[in-house]
This record gives structure tokens, C-alpha cells and sequence, in this order.
């Protein structure tokens, strides 16, 4: 990890407040296997995620590494995390994106397609279309195990099975959100 928000005691997050806007305080991330890290209670930080449709309509899922504290074995969107200190939404969005499959993209002027308001901070969540060709992504072996194209059936199979990390109802609205007409998924 080479970001200066990291270090060899972990993240550093920025705290944000009800706005998502940084307050001037951080936190290190505790040890792995603490979901909210060393958050107190009322403290907020910004995770972000991104979701790649091919232009068939599947969505590229990740299932995550099986030594994963949390969620271990679980198929999920395709990239994502918590962001750094000093880093927006986009700049993560982009990092994680990179981390964890070897994808670049330029997110500079995509604004998140949602955010939702969670008592530990926003999730911002970023979808584009790209034809990405699986054997070519670098997938990071402590993140990810294996990326797989799947149809929003076979994404409901998954969440049904108990294999997929987020809801169902969250994994529908990001498949409508990609089909409504006046929604912009740009391309990679």
C-alpha cells in the first residue's frame, strides 16, 4: 500500500460529519476483522463502491478472498472499500477499483449514481458499462478470489443462496438503476 493515509498500523479515515464533509479528525482502521474499525459511536467515515455492467447487461462481481474477516468467500460488486484520508469519493472509488482488479478509471466528473446515508457514514456507489475481458484483470489475491460475469438472476440466485455479501433489494436497485432511460452509466 503506498498512499500516505496508510501505513504499517493500517488506514487512516477521515471522520466526516452528517454531511460527508471531513471534519479535520481521523481514525486507524483497527485490526482486520473489525468491520468499523476504531469508530466511536456517532463517528462517520465514506466507503465507496463500484459496479461494472457489461454492455449485455451482467454485472462483473468479485467473490471476495477466502481469509477475509468479514464476508469471507462471498460474491460482492465488483470493487470496492473504505476511503483515505485526504481522498474524495471518486479518487477511492478509482484506488479500489485498481486494488482489487487491476481496472484504471478516470472518475473525475461521474458523480455517484447513489449514496446511501448509513449510521457510519455514506456509501457512495459508482456504476459505468465497460466490454472488460475477465482474463485480463490483476486481482488482488488478499481481496479477491475470483470475478465472474453474472445476470441479475444469477446475482438473485446468489444473494438467495446465502453467497453474496449485499441485499437483495440493494443489488435490484442498482440493475433498475442501470435500465432507467434517464440514467447516464458512462463507459469505461
Amino acid at each position: 500500500m503506498s498512499s500516505a493515509a496508510e501505513s504499517e498500523s493500517g488506514e487512516v479515515w477521515d471522520l466526516l460529519d452528517v454531511d460527508g464533509r471531513a471534519t479535520g479528525r481521523v481514525v486507524r482502521r483497527a485490526a482486520q476483522g473489525d468491520p468499523g474499525g476504531n469508530l466511536a459511536p456517532g463517528d462517520r467515515h465514506r466507503v465507496v463502491a463500484c459496479g461494472i455492467f457489461g454492455p449485455d447487461g451482467r454485472l462483473l462481481v468479485q467473490q471476495r478472498a477466502a481469509d477475509k474477516p468479514n464476508w469471507p468467500n462471498l460474491w460482492d460488486i465488483t470493487a470496492g472499500g473504505s476511503a483515505l484520508a485526504g481522498e474524495t469519493g471518486r479518487q477511492a472509488v478509482a484506488r479500489e477499483l485498481f486494488e482489487e482488479v487491476g481496472l484504471v478509471h478516470d472518475f473525475t466528473d461521474l458523480p455517484p449514481i447513489i449514496t446511501v446515508n448509513r449510521d457510519s457514514g455514506p456509501l457512495e456507489v459508482y456504476l459505468i458499462e465497460a466490454d472488460v475481458d475477465l482474463s485480463t484483470l490483476v486481482l488482488q489475491a488478499s481481496e479477491v478470489q475470483a470475478v465472474a460475469w453474472a445476470t441479475r438472476e444469477e446475482v438473485d440466485g446468489l444473494v438467495r443462496a446465502g453467497r453474496f455479501a449485499l441485499t437483495g433489494s440493494f443489488m435490484a436497485l442498482l440493475f433498475d438503476l442501470r435500465a432507467w432511460p434517464d440514467v447516464d452509466v458512462p463507459d469505461r
